[in-house]
């Protein structure tokens, strides 16, 4: 019997049986007269005898074979992983495990998919992709061999994974940034908003819309206009850019807009007739407005001549309605003329509410004209009060 690796030495019917030195292994017995090989193997490194005699490492799932240590550490194929180290003299099941879809080796030997958070647990081509609680995500996969960290993120609430993985909240227009409930509401700087919230995955698009237009001004879909104007948002504030032609932001409150329509203006030259008046009769005015200050309205009214030049009636004109007090007329013979007298002995029509002119001869206290004096006069409305109004008058003229 050979003494090679053996510790020692022992023949059992016929058979050399040593005891050999530790990490080898009488693995063959060579017949009679062939001479002993003592413990020939080093059990050890050899693949066929790995960790003692007969203890093969198997070729399951297996690229290359090896043998470290009396242990069978094989080079595995793609997705598989020796991850069971069976003790001699159990036989080596090679590359056992699937790791593209086993939960408790996901990706590599003894790398089990997290927990937490989780609803349920899968993995995927070495990934761990579990089914997540409401609110959290699967957004990093660790590499292997470190460990999973299951729905590690809070969708609801992370400015990176708002509503879902990789959805970051966006910058533009933004200070700062939030989410909440899973969707981004940051704040918004400037005169922006944030009107859409696209849905995920669809990437957020921050404080997008402008909020200084007439379509969103000062907020999110609030619309800016005035009455009979031109309206601007520029500031974030709906205001009067311009009143339309004739109308007037009189009472000065911009929300009602340009509210007060000017009726017009005339000259002496295009003054409205009113008609001719015989003794009894009455004629009024349209109802109108004097807007702004600097307008006119001219009337001409005719007081037909009777005779005797001391009868037919004394002509009068006055405010049948005069808003506020804040209409006056002049009374003239002719255009570009001085101002007609009136009922006072010396007194003018300028600046006066009623006009009257008695046609009797000769009464104290009166003036008075025969009928040589133009039997048409005109008649100037105007509003001397400051300040813009939209009152209305209305004139009548009688005999």
């Amino acid at each position: 019997c050979s003494g090679t690796n053996v510790a020692s030495v022992s023949c059992s019917n016929g058979l050399c049986n040593s005891s050999c030195n530790p990490g080898y292994g009488n693995c063959t017995q060579p017949a009679y007269p062939v001479a002993d090989n003592g413990c020939e193997t080093n059990t050890g490194t050899n693949v066929d005898n790995c960790g003692q005699c007969g203890r093969a490492c198997s070729l399951i799932n297996v690229a290359t074979r090896s043998c470290s240590g009396g242990t069978c550490n094989s080079t595995c194929n793609a997705g598989y992983g020796n991850c069971g180290q069976p003790s001699a003299p159990t036989a080596d099941d090679g590359c056992e495990t699937g790791t593209s879809s086993n939960t408790a080796h996901c990706g590599g030997c003894g790398r089990a998919c997290s927990g937490t958070n989780v609803a349920s647990v899968s993995c995927s081509n070495g990934l761990c992709n579990s089914s997540c609680n409401p609110g959290y995500g699967n957004c990093t996969q660790p590499a292997f061999p470190t460990g999973d960290d299951g729905c590690e993120i809070n969708t609801n609430t992370s400015t990176t994974h708002c509503g879902g993985c990789g959805r970051p909240c966006s910058s533009t227009n933004v200070a700062p940034l939030s989410c909440s409930t899973g969707t981004c509401n940051s704040t918004c700087s400037g005169l922006y908003g944030n009107c859409t919230q696209p849905a995920y995955p669809t990437a957020d698009n921050g404080c997008e819309t402008a909020t200084n237009t007439l379509t969103n001004c000062g907020g999110c879909g609030v619309p800016c206009s005035r009455a009979n104007a031109t309206a601007t948002c520029a500031t974030g504030t709906c205001q009067i850019a311009s009143c339309n032609g004739g109308y007037y932001n009189v009472d000065g409150i911009d929300g009602n807009g340009c509210e007060c329509q000017d009726d017009g203006q005339n000259t002496c030259a295009t003054a409205v007739g009113l008609g001719a008046l015989l003794t009894g009769q009455s004629v009024l005015s349209q109802v109108r407005k004097v807007v702004p200050n600097a307008v006119e309205d001219w009337y001409t009214v005719t007081f037909t001549p009777v005779t005797p030049n001391n009868g037919g009636g004394a002509p009068q004109i006055a405010f049948v309605q005069n808003d506020g007090g804040e209409f006056k007329f002049d009374v003239f013979y002719v255009c570009g003329g001085g101002a007609a007298g009136c009922r006072i002995e010396g007194g003018t029509a300028v600046g006066v509410t009623s006009w009257y002119f008695d046609e009797n001869f000769g009464t104290p206290g009166y003036t008075t004209r025969d009928w040589s004096w133009p039997t048409t006069v005109y008649v100037k409305v105007y509003r001397p009060v400051s300040g813009l109004s939209c009152a209305s008058y209305q004139l009548q003229a009688a005999r």
